[in-house]
């Protein structure tokens, strides 16, 4: 047979026996093609081949081996196959090799060589014996298969294997596959600590039951059970757990279905993430709010907020009724357009935008406002920009309590105050007035003298009449005139003087 470059021939043992043994021409013609045949599927097979003596010489090698190592037939007959050797097998295997098919058995192994060109590959190997009737091994054969890129294949997905085991090693989730019958077949280090196992290696082929208790076993491979039955995907949000040592846990949990290369469901992978800390904070949340709401709901006020687009978020129990709404949660998502007082919602909602932008209180202010019945009531109201963690403000809070019944009593206060000081003035004026009196009747009591009556009539008339003006008149000894003795007061417009018949009171007597 030849190849481009040189000319090949098989050893021809067999060949050289049946015509020694006087071989019919027909049996050497039937024999010959028959080792033209083989000789046609040595040739054009996709494995390397290579022959060599007893010694380990070569004398044969197809055009495989040339495609793959580079060397031909002519580079390598009668020579060892050594020259394939790169240094990365030990004695010890090629030891073992050479002890293995020298005593008729064949060997198998991988080889870790070198091309012509100095680039190193994988090949897998199976050498065997070549015996004579005699039994005697006249050569060996080796049928070599290049795994170069199996071996990188191999070696890729290897190293993503690990890569991959490395990323779901560190995942603080459990990351879990079950095969259809619920037991474990991988499990990432996060599960195996949960379950009280330091390597997952140890969990394939258990299952729930040998680490939960029994209640909680029984839920989860139900759930298993349903997502690989229904081939679809099962969420439960928060799941009771319990770690090996005891810890009581909630976990979110998803679990899907796996399937082999033909769709058929043969597990599912799952994934537990602790939610305990969310759901602690969820339950604290919840009380918090429920505690809030139950003041909010008791405080004798109407409590309401609104977003920064003025929709409404929330309010007490009071301003749903006072709206004519039987709960708080049907205020949410309106706006005072949709309130009994739409006519007046856009000077509401102004009021309202001027807080959230000024990003400033607005607090005590008393007006008139409009009431579901559309009569007006006062209110006192305070308004307070509501923010978020960062401090931006995303809102408004407002408090208004109806003050009409406290207005009504301050103007009856008002106006009893005004009384009383009306009251305690002329009280005090009249006691004024009587102490002044006293001490007039004192003086004139002691006075002998006209003139001294005089002087202290002068003295006390204006004192008991400050806000008046007015005269005191004498009729003189002789009675022919009425004279002043004195004038008090900015205003009067009268004579010091007067004849007695000009006066109405004097002529009646």
């Amino acid at each position: 047979m030849k190849d481009n470059q040189n000319t090949k021939t098989l050893p021809t043992n067999g060949l050289s026996e049946l015509n020694q043994h006087g071989s019919k021409p027909d049996d050497v013609n039937q024999i010959e093609e028959q080792l033209r045949i083989f000789m046609c599927a040595v040739e054009q097979n996709p494995v390397s081949i290579v022959i060599t003596d007893i010694n380990g010489i070569i004398t044969y090698v197809n055009p495989m081996f040339t495609e793959v190592t580079g060397y031909t037939f002519k580079d390598v007959v009668g020579k060892n196959p050594k020259i394939l050797k790169s240094g990365h097998t030990t004695s010890e295997e090629y030891a073992s090799l050479w002890q293995t098919i020298k005593s008729g058995k064949t060997w198998h192994g991988k080889f870790h060589n070198r091309k012509k060109n100095g680039d190193l590959y994988w090949e897998t190997i199976s050498i065997s014996p070549v015996v004579n009737k005699l039994g005697v091994t006249t050569h060996f054969v080796a049928t070599k298969e290049d795994l170069t890129y199996r071996k990188l294949v191999e070696d890729t997905i290897e190293k993503e294997r690990r890569l991959l085991r490395a990323v779901v090693d560190n995942i603080p989730d459990q990351i879990f596959v079950h095969d259809r019958d619920c037991r474990f077949v991988l499990n990432n280090l996060s599960d195996a600590r949960v379950l009280g196992v330091n390597d997952p290696a140890l969990l394939q082929g258990k299952s729930d039951v040998d680490f939960y208790p029994p209640e909680l076993a029984a839920n989860y491979q139900a759930n298993d059970r349903q997502v690989m039955e229904t081939n679809q995907p099962l969420i439960v949000e928060e799941e009771p757990n319990v770690t090996a040592s005891g810890q009581k846990r909630w976990v979110n949990v998803i679990k899907v279905p796996f399937h082999d290369n033909k769709g058929k469901v043969i597990g599912l992978v799952g994934i537990a993430r602790d939610v305990t800390k969310r759901k602690l904070a969820e339950d604290e949340l919840f009380r918090s709010r429920q505690m809030l709401q139950l003041v909010v709901d008791n405080i004798p006020m109407l409590v309401f907020w609104k977003d920064n687009n003025l929709v409404y978020l929330g309010c007490n129990q009071a301003f749903a009724t006072h709206v004519g709404l039987s709960s708080p949660a049907e205020i949410i998502g309106k706006t005072d357009f949709d309130l009994p007082w739409k006519e007046l919602a856009q000077q509401y909602q102004e009021d309202d935008r001027q807080v959230i932008e000024s990003n400033s209180l607005k607090l005590d202010f008393e007006e008139l406002a409009l009431q579901p019945d559309r009569s007006q009531a006062w209110v006192r109201t305070n308004k307070i920009p509501l923010h978020d963690r960062d401090g931006k403000v995303i809102g408004v809070l407002v408090t208004s309590e109806d003050i009409s019944e406290r207005r009504m009593a301050e103007q009856e206060i008002e106006i009893a105050n005004e009384k009383l000081i009306s009251w305690v003035s002329d009280l005090e004026r009249r006691n004024q007035e009587a102490n002044l009196l006293r001490q007039m009747g004192d003086l004139l009591q002691v006075s002998n003298e006209r003139e001294e009556y005089y002087t202290i009539i002068k003295e006390y008339i204006p004192q008991l009449f400050p806000e008046t003006s007015g005269a005191l008149y004498i009729l003189n000894n002789s009675q022919s005139s009425v004279e002043a003795m004195t004038i008090w007061g900015e205003d009067l417009q009268s004579d010091t003087s007067f004849a007695p018949g000009d006066c109405w009171a004097m002529r009646r007597g």
